[in-house]
């Protein structure tokens, strides 16, 4: 999945701030930060943060199973992900 946090004031900057270690956190694999709110579910709890959830972009990666449109991108790892084609490299 996709998830786009919206968010406004200082609680953008610091979702902002963590945006890479979203994915992993959400158990999902993309996230996306975004400042407008529009057609975003917005909860009670948190004033200023709404959410949209849709499908993710790419192909699932054969190694960690996230979407990605990286795959295939590494000719000699073709069906994993850039992410996992440069751990695969280390090993």
């Amino acid at each position: 999945a996709k998830v786009e946090l919206h968010c406004t004031g200082g609680l953008y900057d610091f979702v902002k701030s963590v945006e890479p270690e979203l994915p992993a956190a959400l158990i999902v694999s993309q996230v996306a930060v975004a400042k407008d709110q529009k057609g975003a579910y917005a909860g009670e709890r948190l004033p200023g943060l709404s959410v949209t959830v849709s499908r993710a972009e790419g192909v699932k990666c054969a190694r960690c199973w996230t979407y990605s449109a990286t795959v295939g991108s590494d000719p000699d790892h073709p069906d994993v992900c850039a992410r996992c084609a440069g751990v695969l490299k280390q090993e």
